[in-house]
């Protein structure tokens, strides 16, 4: 699973985009954009709960399509990455403390961590939401090469997005 080695890695993908996206919009950073960033961070993971779908209970529907959902994922990460950025977090501090538990608490405390983060907004809290999010994909059994792949297959698709007026 992701270690420190591939988050530096994304951090210095998202700043990229990032940079790309504040400079063609005319934007800096700011309150109200580092706001909005931890909302869309908070839709992007509910949208991945969503296609998941573990917490359907009343559903027989649960076929999961793998690469819709890791791309949900990947969406998360986009935000997740760039608000640790936007925050000065040190990804070469990032130690994992992955652990097998099952995916409806995985995803509670990832929810947790983000209300906790989004009071404090401090380093500390940063990481806890970060290994928090993290934690999900390695239950899930998401592989880092996929992780990688299919966020730079994105990330691309958002240069591609900015170029079209998205």
């Amino acid at each position: 699973m992701i270690t420190n080695k591939e988050l530096i890695y994304l951090s210095q993908q998202q700043t990229k985009l990032d940079n790309y996206i504040m400079s063609s919009k005319k934007l800096v950073i700011n309150d109200d954009i580092k706001k909005k960033k931890r909302i869309a961070f908070m839709v992007e993971l509910f949208e991945f709960i969503n296609e998941e779908k573990s917490f359907k209970y009343w559903s027989n529907k649960r076929n999961i399509d793998k690469h819709n959902l890791i791309e949900e994922f990947i969406d998360g990460v986009h935000f997740i990455v760039s608000i640790g950025n936007d925050i000065n977090y040190d990804f070469n501090l990032f130690v994992d403390k992955y652990t097998t538990n099952n995916i409806d608490n995985c995803i509670l405390e990832a929810v947790d961590k983000f209300n906790a983060f989004n009071k404090l907004l401090s380093k500390d809290s940063y990481y806890e939401l970060l290994s928090s999010f993290l934690n999900i994909g390695f239950n899930l059994k998401f592989e880092t090469k996929e992780i990688i792949e299919i966020y730079e297959e994105k990330n691309k698709k958002n240069f591609e997005r900015q170029d079209n007026g998205y």
